[in-house]
């Protein structure tokens, strides 16, 4: 068993140093030293913060045409036809990603038939991954976004095909 002088000197030994916490058995005797970690204390500082940007309906509806004449300008280079296609759109703001992973394959490329709840893709907003489900049966016709994009809010990403 350690002598209480040692007891001190291993207590003052840990203080000084990185370790947290230290554990000695020896027989029947047990000894924990445990540092205790200082508390920072925090002084909240109210200042005024500037209001968020709220967009102006001007911005809005710049958002809305640029979609719609993405879109259009799609309609007109496209070589097939648009009956019987509709589109999947983004349900938020975020970041659009073709697969899970840089080094996997994507969910699905133009051409590829996909049944109702198959994974299009996958969008990230504030860290989290959502992924994005065929709301059909048919095929992809068409990619809108390219990997990596920052989408908006009701933003085309595929063009399907109805079965």
């Amino acid at each position: 068993m350690l002598e209480f002088e040692q007891i001190k000197e291993l207590i003052a030994q840990i203080d000084a140093s990185s370790i947290g916490e230290v554990k000695i058995e020896a027989g029947a005797s047990k000894i924990t030293i445990k540092k205790s970690v200082p508390v920072k204390q925090v002084q909240y500082v109210t200042e005024e913060v500037a209001q968020p940007v709220i967009p102006t309906t001007a911005s809005v509806e710049n958002i809305t045409h640029n979609q719609e004449k993405s879109t259009k300008t799609f309609e007109k280079e496209s070589s097939f036809s648009t009956e019987n296609t509709e589109e999947i759109t983004s349900p938020m703001v975020g970041t659009f990603y073709h697969s899970s992973s840089p080094e996997t394959p994507p969910f699905v490329k133009e051409g590829d038939m996909v049944k109702k709840g198959d994974v299009l893709c996958i969008l990230e907003a504030m860290k989290l991954f959502n992924e994005i489900d065929a709301e059909m049966n048919g095929q992809i016709v068409k990619v809108l976004v390219g990997n990596g994009e920052l989408v908006e809010y009701g933003q085309p990403l595929f063009l399907i095909k109805k079965d």
